[in-house]
């Protein structure tokens, strides 16, 4: 998200908010929303791991760290982004599952 926030930041002088929301959109095929919704969530994912690693996760203070309204906001989109709770989720990266080779790449 940074990368691609320079390369519209040096083509965007004299253009409006909009205007370089178009053209993040136009680049990334994803609107700038759901960018930042994705970039924080995958923050919050490799603090929990961390945490859920070293056995001592609190999911309520993982999410109020990421800036969630609550622990229950933090799991809905964990939900929608992974289809998993984030308990499931580091569980599954936890164990050899090679369905969950994707993630543990990623993380």
């Amino acid at each position: 998200v940074r990368h691609l926030a320079w390369q519209v930041a040096d083509t965007a002088l004299g253009r409006g908010v909009r205007s370089i929301e178009r053209h993040i959109k136009a680049r990334a095929g994803q609107p700038m929303r759901k960018l930042l919704r994705l970039q924080r969530a995958e923050q919050s994912f490799f603090d929990a791991r961390d945490e859920f690693l070293a056995g001592r996760v609190v999911w309520s203070d993982v999410a109020a760290r990421g800036g969630y309204a609550d622990q229950a906001h933090f799991c809905r989109e964990a939900r929608e982004i992974t289809g998993h709770s984030p308990h499931e989720l580091a569980r599954m990266l936890k164990s050899e599952d090679e369905s969950y080779w994707i993630y543990r790449i990623w993380t």
